[in-house]
C-alpha cells in the first residue's frame, strides 16, 4: 500500500494545481533554502509537494511527523502545509548577488531651467546604499538626517556614508554606492554597483550646486521586484532637504531651526519646469545568473496555486488514501 500512496498523491496534486496568473517568482538566494523549499534544491516544485504529501496527516509525537514539514507550526501536517508549498510553486533560486550599472543623465541646463540659472551648474558625487526595509535614508515628508544635510548643503559624503555604516552595522544595508558627480550641467556618467537579494532597494542622491540645500535622488527603489528589474528609468526632480531657507541657487547660508520637511520644490525657481534629469538603473546581463536546470519556466512548470474547488478535492483524495492505509 506504501508504494500506491506514493504514486497517487503525487498524481492528485499534479492533477488539481491549476496556473495562477501572474504568480510571482520569488528571491531565494542561492545556497540558501526558502522555508517551503523542503526539498532544498533551489525551486520549489513537485518534489517539494511529494515530501509534504509523505507526511500528510502525522502530528507532534508521531513516529513520521517532521517539524521541518509543520510549515504552519500548528503541531500538524496537513492541507495547510500543502497549500503553503503550493502558493509558491515555480519559484527558483534567484541570482543572490548582480552587478547593475546606474547612468546619471543630468540635463539640467539655461533651456531647460532658465529661471535664476546659476553661472557653474553642477551635481556633486553620487553617494547612496543597497538596503532592506528596515531602514529609510530619506524620504519626502521626513527629517534629514545630518548626513543628507551635509550632502544637500555642502556636497559631502562621509557623513552619509557613515549613516550607511551603521545600518550595516545592524544588518539592514550591505554595499555603500560611491561615485563621481556632474562637473558641468548637462552631461552624463555611469556608474556600477553589485546588490544582493537580500538587500535589493536602492538609496541615491547628489546635490544641485550650487544651492541651499537641494538634491535629486532616489530613495527605496525595489530592483528585485519578481525578479531582478532589468532597467529602470527615474525622473529626478529636485527636493529641498528643508535645512535651510535659501530660496535662490546662490542664497547665503540661512539654517532653519527647526527642520522643515523634506519636500519636492515645485515653486521659485522650478515654477512649471521638467526634471533635472534621470537616473537610468540597468542589469548587467553578465552578472545574471544562468537559469537553474528544471527550474522555473525553463522547467516547463508554471507558476501555480491550488484553487478552492482542488483544495476540497485534494482533501477528499486524500482522505481515501488515509482509510485505505488503515484498512491495509
Amino acid at each position: 500500500m506504501r508504494l500506491l500512496d506514493q504514486i497517487r498523491l503525487p498524481l492528485v496534486v499534479a492533477a488539481l494545481v491549476v496556473p495562477v496568473e501572474g504568480a510571482a517568482q520569488g528571491c531565494l538566494p542561492e545556497g540558501a533554502c526558502a522555508d517551503v523549499d523542503v526539498v532544498c534544491d533551489g525551486v520549489i516544485n513537485i518534489l517539494d509537494v511529494q515530501r509534504v504529501l509523505n507526511a500528510f496527516g502525522a502530528s507532534a509525537g508521531d513516529p513520521d511527523f517532521d517539524p521541518e514539514l509543520d510549515l504552519l507550526a500548528d503541531g500538524t501536517i496537513n492541507i495547510l502545509d500543502v497549500q503553503a508549498v503550493l502558493n509558491r510553486f515555480g519559484e527558483t533560486a534567484a541570482a543572490s548577488r548582480v552587478v547593475y550599472e546606474v547612468e546619471f543623465d543630468a540635463t539640467w541646463s539655461q533651456a531647460t531651467h532658465p529661471t535664476d540659472f546659476p553661472a557653474s551648474p553642477h551635481f556633486s558625487g553620487l553617494i547612496g546604499a543597497t538596503h532592506d526595509d528596515g531602514v529609510v535614508f530619506w524620504e519626502p515628508g521626513g527629517e534629514a538626517s545630518l548626513g543628507i544635510e551635509r550632502m544637500a548643503e555642502l556636497g559631502q559624503k562621509d557623513i552619509f556614508q557613515l549613516e550607511v555604516d551603521l545600518a550595516v552595522d545592524d544588518g539592514d544595508a550591505e554595499f555603500v554606492i560611491s561615485g563621481g558627480g556632474i562637473a558641468v550641467s548637462p552631461d552624463a556618467r555611469i556608474e556600477t554597483f553589485e546588490i544582493s537579494c537580500e538587500d535589493s532597494l536602492v538609496t541615491l542622491v547628489s546635490m544641485i550646486a550650487p544651492s541651499p540645500d537641494w538634491f535629486v535622488g532616489v530613495h527605496g527603489l525595489p530592483l528585485y521586484v519578481n525578479g531582478w528589474r532589468p532597467e529602470i528609468v527615474v525622473d529626478l526632480d529636485p527636493y529641498d532637504a528643508g535645512t535651510d531657507r535659501g530660496v535662490t541657487f546662490t542664497s547665503p547660508d540661512n539654517d532653519t531651526d527647526p527642520q522643515d520637511p523634506i519636500s519636492q520644490i515645485t515653486g521659485f525657481p522650478f515654477t512649471g519646469t521638467p526634471p533635472l534629469g534621470t537616473f537610468t538603473f540597468r542589469l548587467l546581463p553578465e552578472s545574471e545568473a544562468a537559469p537553474l536546470e528544471n527550474g522555473g519556466s525553463e522547467s516547463g512548470v508554471p507558476a501555480c496555486g491550488l484553487s478552492g474547488v482542488g483544495a476540497l478535492l485534494l482533501v477528499a483524495g486524500l482522505g481515501a488514501v488515509r482509510a485505505a492505509r488503515r484498512r491495509f
